[in-house]
């Protein structure tokens, strides 16, 4: 089935790409398709890493008991120390790799395996709660930055590459197509990503990353478990813009954590367009005199479309930055220069978007059978707290019977 897809992919390349415009669909063709492709991969693969993490994890399970003492349970606690294996690529020559938190953070050790073969321990230098990146260093030379793009310019229907860790074999090239751009700012690719791929980068027919794979989709009716396992695939993919790392990154390196923008208004969406419904005292929006009914059109000359753009347009400004503002005040326009100011950094905040059920990360663990992937790990967790809760009720019911 997948060999089918390939073949109509690579044809579909060749009736639209200007490249072989005047060649028949033969084997030359193919074969030049296939030399563009392996000369994207050459040059962006000694960019990209594999992140491999040793984590621990607690766990108790139930000692051998005689069936007089069914209904007292002993419990015994153990540890488990697994390896997670995920994706990352360096950023500048001084040995900083970008990749998902939920690949490195609270990890016992963490390597860093170059395309050449070379391992380094890296250290964690930050990340940020919100979007879920992270930023690690090695002590290395000799290494290869990648290219990044700019994914302001990408559009539907665009090839792309994914390369990374497929179940922990590396180098692994997907091929994809961008399918879809989100109103929330995230890019939809049709990919097949399976775990390992946590972090990897999607890349343009020019050889840049243009973004990293953050999540991938549940397909109707599919749980959580069933797309860890690809009892049902998904190849939806969900991708962070690379010009949004690229802050983000740049934060963390610079300050360790990410600076957040702040203009200090609250809005609901009115009609085709966002409407203040609150300026925040003492403000910067406050201070250039923005008031509540104002109905914001650009922000520094781009098109504000919705509520979710205005935030992350905020969000991904820089504090202190000045901005334009294009606004109608009862139907009349206005053009006001904002200074952002910062907002407070926060802890330990999530993104509601990362939260959806409908969505799980790509993380995996390359481990025993036995062992459960991280996500898995943590619902455990959870029953483990509804099972002892459970074990105690049953104990106190077999009191009241003993008493009567």
């Amino acid at each position: 089935m997948r060999s089918n897809q390939a073949i109509k992919i690579c044809f579909a390349c060749l009736l639209i790409s200007p490249l072989w415009q005047g060649t028949t669909l033969g084997g030359q063709s193919l074969d030049k398709l296939q030399q563009e492709i392996k000369k994207i991969i050459d040059s962006t693969q000694v960019s990209v890493v594999t992140v491999a993490s040793r984590f621990s994890h607690e766990y108790y399970v139930e000692k051998e008991s005689s069936i007089l003492s069914f209904f007292k349970t002993e419990r015994e606690k153990k540890s488990l120390t697994y390896i997670n294996i995920g994706t990352g690529f360096l950023i500048d020559d001084r040995g900083h790799i970008l990749t998902r938190s939920s690949n490195v953070l609270d990890a016992l050790s963490t390597t860093v395996t170059l395309a050449s073969g070379r391992e380094y321990q890296a250290s964690l230098i930050g990340h940020d709660p919100q979007t879920g990146f992270a930023i690690l260093k090695i002590e290395a030379r000799d290494i290869h930055p990648a290219k990044l793009g700019n994914s302001d310019k990408i559009g539907l229907g665009s090839w792309v590459l994914v390369i990374g860790n497929s179940l922990g074999v590396f180098p692994s090239v997907m091929l994809g197509m961008i399918n879809g751009l989100r109103s929330d700012g995230l890019i939809q690719i049709s990919a097949n990503i399976d775990p390992g791929n946590n972090g990897s980068p999607v890349i343009n027919t020019h050889g840049e990353i243009i973004g990293i794979v953050a999540a991938r989709l549940n397909p109707p009716g599919a749980s959580s478990t069933e797309v860890l396992y690809n009892a049902r695939s998904s190849e939806s993919v969900l991708v962070y813009p690379i010009n949004w790392i690229q802050k983000i990154a740049r934060d963390i390196i610079q300050y360790g954590h990410v600076r957040k923008a702040w203009l200090g208004v609250v809005g609901y969406q009115s009609g085709l367009r966002p409407e203040i419904k609150q300026v925040i005292p003492n403000s910067p929006a406050e201070k250039v005199g923005l008031k509540v009914g104002d109905v914001i059109i650009k922000y520094s000359g781009k098109n504000v479309r919705n509520v979710a753009e205005l935030a992350r347009l905020v969000e991904y400004s820089s504090p202190g930055e000045k901005v334009v503002l294009e606004f109608l005040r009862n139907g009349e326009p206005f053009t006001v220069e904002v200074e952002l100011g910062e907002k407070a950094p926060e802890s330990s905040v999530e993104n509601d978007f990362w939260t959806r059920p409908s969505i799980i990360s790509t993380t995996s663990t390359l481990t025993p059978d036995h062992v459960l992937p991280v996500d898995l790990m943590r619902m455990n967790k959870k029953l483990e707290k509804r099972i002892h809760y459970l074990e105690e009720e049953v104990l106190k019911l077999k009191k009241q019977l003993e008493a009567n």
